[in-house]
């Protein structure tokens, strides 16, 4: 294991060369941001025009139905409550690890 703590002589080893880069590069992140944007749309989009569409005509009001819209009422949450969190390790880099 090497020695974390400070010296006056320069030998002992930098926190950062342990642990590498505290945030990932561009190239990787921008990507990444833009995936989990789609995600985020595609998911918000979706789940609203079921709602809607549930909501709005009366034949399909059914008991399947009324779960199914349950269902994209508790994905909606999760995507408003999860976008937050879900990217977060790429921009911790390797220091979720630790």
């Amino acid at each position: 294991m090497a020695d974390l703590g400070s010296s006056t002589n320069g030998s002992a080893l930098d926190v950062a060369e342990i642990l590498g880069p505290k945030n990932l590069p561009l190239v990787s992140v921008i990507p990444m941001t833009i995936f989990y944007s789609l995600i985020f749309v595609c998911g918000m989009v979706g789940n609203v025009s079921t709602c809607l569409v549930i909501a709005n005509n009366q034949y399909m009001q059914t008991a399947t139905n009324m779960y199914l819209f349950n269902l994209a009422v508790t994905d909606m949450l999760t995507l408003l409550a999860g976008h937050g969190w879900i990217p977060a390790p790429m921009h911790m880099g390797p220091y979720d690890r630790y």
